[in-house]
């Protein structure tokens, strides 16, 4: 919440201090100078929130993933030995090591970017209410279209990515029988058919993540080509609005706006941008839930 704050207040006064420039000749230094000295302490303030979200978020990241490591951990000792015939063991490594990796890098992006931009989407939404409704519209069209395309290609990737993560499973398996075997494997001469399903299992891994990331990938540019479309908007609505209502709408309030904007949108872009890694850290995490929800040995 104090980042959020500092970070609105910051982009308010940056479009106080604009307005100080009326023209040639007519710059208002002593308003200019107190906002400047105010703008030092906000940033002080926003630089030593950042770095306790990030402290905080790294702690309960890693925390809550070794505390599921250790769940899934006593949850492999009261399986019956019926599953361990009929899974690889590989393949469970694989749960505990990459699948919950995965787990832990989501998170920490999650808790140091999500957050803490929640919060500055409340507060500069309140504030831009406050300083012109009209633009304020402007600017939640623009993000519910950065929603639109997010949650579109999101649907479309998550089936993809949890594929992936099962053929990841499945060559951690057979890698580990294999290597474990390989005195079996040379005694009967059953090099070439390990290389064949290796190499099946290779390209069908290829194959799904190729898929998987080139639809992912599409989210990020394309919510920031919308979110340039709003730049655009503003300044062509609050260019219109200024002339109108001289005195009403000034230059100082578009530049808050244009900046309003970019913070608004941002954690809509950010996520985005973490939409592989949290799709990825969801597909790890089904695949220790199942592990989690296997019906345990009876005494």
């Amino acid at each position: 919440i104090i980042n959020g704050l500092s970070v609105v207040f910051m982009t308010f006064y940056i479009g106080k201090a604009v307005d100080t420039l009326l023209g040639k000749g007519q710059v208002n230094f002593q308003a200019l100078f107190q906002i400047m000295a105010l703008l030092l302490g906000i940033t002080l303030t926003t630089s030593v929130s950042q770095w306790l979200i990030q402290t905080l978020g790294n702690k309960v990241a890693y925390f809550s993933v070794a505390d599921l490591r250790k769940d899934a951990f006593k949850q492999l000792n009261k399986l019956p030995l019926s599953y361990y015939d009929t899974h690889s063991h590989g393949d469970l490594m694989s749960r505990f090591s990459n699948d919950l990796d995965y787990v832990s890098d989501a998170c920490t992006a999650i808790f140091n970017q999500l957050f803490s931009g929640v919060t500055i989407v409340v507060i500069s939404l309140v504030s831009m209410v406050l300083l012109s409704p009209m633009l304020t519209l402007v600017v939640l069209i623009s993000t519910f279209f950065i929603f639109l395309v997010n949650w579109l290609v999101a649907t479309n990737s998550q089936k993809r990515f949890s594929a992936q993560q099962k053929i990841v499973g499945d060559i951690s398996g057979f890698l580990s029988e294999t290597v474990t075997n390989q005195k079996i494997i040379k005694s009967f001469q059953y090099e070439t058919n390990t290389q064949e399903s290796f190499n099946t299992f290779n390209t069908e891994l290829q194959q799904a993540g190729q898929k998987a990331q080139f639809i992912s990938s599409l989210t990020n540019p394309l919510s920031r080509f919308v979110d340039h479309l709003g730049y655009l908007a503003i300044g062509l609505v609050g260019g219109l609005l200024a002339i109108s209502n001289p005195g009403v709408i000034t230059i100082g309030i578009i530049t808050s706006f244009i900046l309003y904007a970019s913070q608004f949108s941002k954690p809509f872009i950010e996520i985005s941008g973490m939409t592989t890694q949290i799709q990825t850290a969801l597909a790890g995490l089904e695949r220790v839930f199942q592990l989690m929800d296997e019906p345990i040995e009876k005494p």
